[in-house]
C-alpha cells in the first residue's frame, strides 16, 4: 500500500484524476475571460473607451499580440462582435451571468468528479484494511487492533480529504498560475509586487499553523496538570476542612499553574499576532497591486479597468494560495497515519507471504517437537511438548485447566503460534497453513466465538464455502442435530413467525393442523391445558386488552401500552360504561400489588413472575394513588385516569392471580371486543390483524397458530404436555422440518442474544460440521454440560465424524469416557503426563477403523523425548 496519500488517490483512480487535471487545465482561459469581463466592464461599458469616435465596438474580441519579426498584427483567436454602448452593457450582463452559471456548473463538476475520486480510494483503503487485517494470523492480534483502530480514524477524518487530494493542489495551483500569468500579461511589475505578497502571506500563516500546533500541545499539557491538582484536591477534602486551608490550597494551586501557562499564554499571543500579519498581508498585497495599477494608469500604461482586473487577481490569488496551504496541512496530517497503516498491513502480508504453498492432507502424522507456547488463565502453557498421533483417529486431550492441552487444540486450531518448536500436520508447518485450507483440513471448535448480527442459519454457515450447495439443507439439520441445538431451534422455530404470502403451503398446513392438535389434546385428556381463541369466550390466560384486541397489534396504534389513550378504543370503553370500572381495576391491583410484595427486592423472581409493576413504576403509582385518595378525588386528572386504565388492561387473572375479574366485567369486555371488529374505521384496519379459525395469522407466534389459543400457565406442567402433543402432531405431519426451517431464520443479535455460552459453544460447533472437515478439533463445546449430556454430545461427535479425525478436549465429567476414544493423551504441567496403563475401553459406536468394540484396551498417544 502507498504510504503517501497524494500517490494512493492517484492510483485508485488514474482515468478521473486525468479528468480532473484536464478540468484545471480548462480553468486558466475562464479565468482570463472572467478577468478581462471586469476589465471591460470597467472600461468600456462605463467609461465607453471602446467607443471614442466610434458608434460600434468590438466586444469579447480576444487577440495575442505576437513580436514584430513574427507577425505584423496581433493574431486573431477570436474576433468577437460588433455591438452599441447599450448593447455592450446587454452583452456584459448576459457574460457575467454566464460566467457566473458556468463557474457553478464547473465548480458542481469537479466536486462530482472529487467525490467520485474520494469514494474509490476509500473503497480501496477499506478493502486494503479488511484484506491485512482479516488475513491477519492470531499472533498478530494487538497489531490487528491498532491497525483498526487506527484505520477507523483515518476513515473518518479523512474521508474528504481523499477527494481533495489531487483535485484541490490541481484547481488551486492552476488558478494561482493563472492568476499571476494575468498579473504579469498586464505588467511584470504587478506580478513582482503579488508574488511578494503572497510569499508574505505564505509565511505567515505557515507560521501560525506551527504556533496553533504548539500551542495545542501546551494548553493539553496545562490542562493536564490542573486536572492533577483539581483531583488530589478532590481526595484531600477532609483534610483541608479539618485545617481549614482552603484558601491556602487555592493560592498553592494557582502559584502552581501560573508558570505552566506561560508557554501557552505567549504562544497565544503569538498566533494572534502572526494572524494580523496574515491578515495584512493578505489585504496588503490586493491594495498594493491596485495602488500599483493606479500609478501605472497615470502613466498610461493601464487602464482602470486592467487595474481592477489586476486587483481581482491578487485578491483571487490570496484566497486560492489560502486553500493550497490548508490542503498542505491536511495533507501532513495524512501522510504519517498512512503511512502507519501501510506499515501494519505490510507487515500482516510479510506473514501472509511466509505461509507454505503447500496445502494440508486429509490425513497424517501430528507432530509436535519441543513445542513451547503461552497460554491463558483457562488453558496453561506448554513447555516443551513432544508428542505424536496419526489422524484420522479420534483423541481426547485430558488434564487440569493449567495443564496445557487446551492450549494445544488452540495450536492445531491456529488460535496462536508456538513460539519455540516444530508443530506439523503431514509434514506441513500448522503455522504456515492458509487458514481457509486449515478451516477445511483441520477446523477448530472453540476459542472466540464470533456471533453474526444474522440469522440462526446464516450463523450456522458462517465460514462454509460451498453455500450452495444440493445436499446444503441436509449437511445443516445433522449439524444441528449433532450438535444438540435440535430442540433450541425447533423451539425457535415454534415462537417464529411466517408470511401467509411468502409460504401459503406452509400457512395452509399450520391452520390444517389445529384440528389434528385439538383431537391430540381431546383424546389424551388434556384439552383444559389449551383456553382456545373462541371470540364469544373470555380467554383467562390473556390480557384484558388482548381480550378485547382478538389479535395482534401491527404497528403502535393498539399497542398495549397505548390502549387507554387511543381515541377509538376510548371511545369504545366510554360506550360500554367501562373508564370508571377499569379505572377502579386499576387502582386495586395497584393496593394488591404493593401490599403482596412489600419489602421484597424488584429482582424478585417472584416479583418478576406475578407483579404488574415495574419497579420504576411504583413510585409513580403509589404517588397515583395520594392524589387520588385526597380531597379531590373525584377531579382525578385524565393523565392519571388513562394511566390507571392502561394497568387495568395488562390484568391478566391466571397470571396475576389477585381475585379482581368477575364474569360481568368479562362480559363487557366481550361486548367491546365484537364492537371494536364490527365499528373499527377503514383506517385503522391495517394497524390491527384479528384471530380467525381459518386463517393463519401472520404477526403472531407458530406455536399459537397451532393452538389457536394459548397455554393454561396455571396449570402443573401444562406446557411441556402440550408441547408434547404439538410435536407428536407436526412429526405425523411431517412439518417438524419446516419449523425448525423457521428457527432456522430467527434473527440472532450479539450483543443481547440471551444465550448461555453453552448454546454459543454449540452453535460454533455445528458452524464446523456443517463443513464436513476431514479433521475436526473441539476445545470447549463439551464445557459446562452436566455429564450425561456431554456424554451424549460425545457419542454423536464420534458417530458424525466415523472414519475421520476428531481431537476433542475432555472436561472433567468425561474423565470416564475414554473407551469411546481411540487414543487419550493426559497432558500435566504443559508437558504430556506418564502413560497410564490398563485403561480399558467402554462400549462405543465405531470409530475411524468402524470395528472399535467394548473391551478393547484404548491406545495410548505416542510420543518420543527429543
Amino acid at each position: 500500500m502507498e504510504r503517501d496519500p497524494v500517490r494512493f488517490v492517484w492510483r485508485s483512480a488514474p482515468g478521473l484524476n486525468i479528468l480532473l487535471l484536464s478540468l484545471a487545465l480548462l480553468a486558466v482561459p475562464s479565468l482570463w475571460m472572467i478577468l478581462d469581463l471586469v476589465r471591460a466592464a470597467i472600461d468600456d461599458a462605463a467609461l465607453g473607451r471602446a467607443f471614442e469616435g466610434r458608434r460600434t465596438a468590438s466586444f469579447m474580441r480576444y487577440a495575442l499580440v505576437l513580436p514584430d519579426r513574427v507577425a505584423e498584427g496581433p493574431l486573431v483567436i477570436f474576433g468577437g462582435f460588433t455591438v452599441s454602448r447599450a448593447g455592450l452593457v446587454q452583452g456584459l450582463l448576459a457574460a457575467l451571468l454566464g460566467a457566473a452559471a458556468a463557474t457553478g456548473l464547473f465548480l458542481a463538476c469537479s466536486s462530482l468528479v472529487r467525490a467520485e475520486i474520494g469514494r474509490r480510494a476509500l473503497d480501496g483503503l477499506e478493502r486494503r484494511i479488511l484484506e491485512g487485517i482479516a488475513s491477519a494470523p492470531t499472533a498478530a492480534a494487538e497489531g490487528a487492533r491498532r491497525a483498526a483502530s487506527l484505520a477507523s480514524e483515518t476513515l473518518a477524518r479523512q474521508r474528504t480529504f481523499l477527494g481533495r487530494a489531487i483535485g484541490t493542489p490541481a484547481l488551486a495551483g492552476a488558478l494561482l498560475i493563472g492568476c499571476l500569468a494575468f498579473l504579469a500579461y498586464l505588467d511584470l511589475r504587478l506580478a513582482g509586487l503579488a508574488g511578494i505578497g503572497l510569499l508574505g502571506f505564505g509565511w505567515a500563516t505557515d507560521g501560525r499553523a506551527a504556533v496553533r500546533a504548539r500551542l495545542g500541545a501546551a494548553e493539553l499539557s496545562a490542562n493536564a496538570a490542573l486536572r492533577r491538582s483539581l483531583s488530589y484536591l478532590a481526595d484531600h477534602l477532609s483534610a483541608l476542612v479539618a485545617h481549614g486551608t482552603a484558601d491556602l490550597e487555592q493560592r498553592r494551586i494557582s502559584t502552581e499553574m501560573a508558570p505552566i501557562r506561560l508557554p501557552a499564554d505567549a504562544l497565544r499571543r503569538r498566533s494572534v499576532v502572526l494572524l494580523g500579519v496574515a491578515v495584512g498581508l493578505a489585504t496588503g498585497t490586493v491594495a498594493a497591486v491596485l495602488a500599483a495599477g493606479a500609478w501605472l494608469g497615470l502613466a498610461g500604461r493601464l487602464s482602470p479597468g486592467e487595474a481592477a482586473a489586476g486587483a481581482t487577481a491578487a485578491a483571487l490569488a490570496v484566497g486560492v494560495l489560502e486553500r493550497l496551504l490548508r490542503w498542505r496541512a491536511e495533507r501532513a496530517a495524512a501522510t504519517p497515519v498512512f503511512a502507519e497503516i501501510a506499515r501494519q498491513l505490510g507487515s500482516f502480508n510479510a506473514r501472509r507471504q511466509e505461509r507454505s504453498a503447500v496445502p494440508l492432507p486429509a490425513a497424517g502424522p501430528v507432530v509436535a517437537e519441543g513445542i513451547a507456547a503461552d497460554g491463558t488463565l483457562r488453558s496453561g502453557r506448554l513447555v516443551g511438548l513432544d508428542l505424536a498421533f496419526d489422524l484420522p483417529a479420534h483423541v481426547g486431550l485430558t488434564g487440569d485447566p493449567d495443564s496445557g492441552a487446551r492450549t494445544f487444540a488452540g495450536l492445531l486450531g491456529g488460535q496462536a503460534v508456538p513460539r519455540a518448536g516444530r508443530l506439523t500436520f503431514g509434514g506441513v508447518r500448522l503455522a504456515d497453513a492458509d487458514p481457509a485450507d486449515r478451516a477445511r483440513r483441520l477446523a477448530f471448535s472453540g476459542g472466540e466465538i464470533l456471533l453474526l448480527p444474522n440469522t440462526l442459519r446464516a450463523n450456522i454457515l458462517y465460514g462454509c464455502r460451498d453455500q450452495d450447495a444440493g445436499d446444503i439443507e441436509a449437511r445443516i439439520m445433522s449439524a444441528v442435530e449433532t450438535a444438540g441445538l435440535r430442540g433450541f431451534v425447533y423451539r425457535r422455530g415454534l415462537a417464529g413467525t411466517i408470511d401467509p404470502r411468502r409460504e401459503p403451503g406452509l400457512a395452509a398446513a399450520i391452520v390444517a393442523a389445529r384440528a389434528g392438535i385439538r383431537a391430540e389434546l381431546e383424546r389424551a385428556g388434556l384439552t383444559h391445558l389449551v383456553q382456545p381463541f373462541d371470540p364469544e369466550r373470555y380467554n383467562p390466560q390473556a390480557t384484558l386488552g388482548e381480550n378485547i384486541l382478538f389479535g395482534v397489534s401491527l404497528g403502535d396504534t393498539f399497542r398495549e401500552e397505548n390502549l387507554a389513550t387511543q381515541p377509538f378504543m376510548r371511545s369504545l370503553l366510554d360506550r360500554e360504561g367501562l373508564t370508571k370500572p377499569l379505572a377502579d381495576l386499576g387502582a386495586a391491583i395497584v393496593k394488591s400489588t404493593l401490599e403482596m410484595f412489600w419489602g421484597l427486592s424488584s429482582r424478585s423472581a417472584i416479583v418478576g413472575r406475578f407483579s404488574l409493576l415495574t419497579a420504576a413504576e411504583q413510585e409513580e403509582f403509589e404517588a397515583l394513588l395520594a392524589r387520588q385518595g385526597g380531597s379531590q378525588r373525584s377531579a382525578a386528572s385524565a393523565r392519571d385516569t388513562a394511566r390507571l386504565i392502561g394497568l387495568a388492561l395488562r390484568y391478566s387473572e391466571n397470571r396475576h392471580r389477585l381475585g379482581l375479574l368477575g364474569p360481568e366485567l368479562e362480559e363487557r369486555l366481550l361486548r367491546v371486543r365484537a364492537a371494536f371488529a364490527r365499528d373499527i374505521p377503514k383506517s385503522l384496519e391495517p394497524s390491527i390483524e384479528f384471530f380467525r379459525p381459518d386463517r393463519l395469522c401472520a404477526a403472531t407466534s407458530i406455536l399459537d397458530n397451532l393452538l389457536f389459543g394459548r397455554v393454561a400457565e396455571d396449570q402443573a406442567a401444562a406446557r411441556p404436555q402440550v408441547l408434547g402433543v404439538v410435536r407428536r402432531v407436526l412429526d405425523g405431519l411431517d412439518l417438524t422440518r419446516d419449523v425448525m426451517r423457521v428457527g432456522l431464520q430467527t434473527r440472532i443479535d450479539p450483543v443481547a442474544s440471551g444465550l448461555s455460552p453453552t448454546r454459543v459453544a454449540a452453535i460454533d460447533l455445528a458452524r464446523c460440521l456443517v463443513r464436513n472437515p476431514d479433521n475436526l478439533v473441539v476445545e470447549r463445546a463439551l464445557d459446562d454440560l452436566p455429564a450425561p449430556d456431554a456424554l451424549k454430545l460425545l457419542q454423536r461427535l464420534t458417530a458424525a465424524m466415523s472414519g475421520r479425525g476428531l481431537i476433542v478436549v475432555l472436561p472433567p465429567q468425561l474423565d470416564g469416557a475414554a473407551g469411546l476414544l481411540d487414543q487419550v493423551i493426559p497432558f500435566r504441567s504443559g508437558k504430556v503426563a506418564p502413560a497410564t496403563a490398563g485403561r480399558v475401553a467402554a462400549p462405543s459406536p465405531a470409530g475411524p477403523s468402524g470395528e472399535r468394540a467394548a473391551g478393547l484396551p484404548v491406545a495410548e498417544a505416542a510420543w518420543s523425548a527429543r
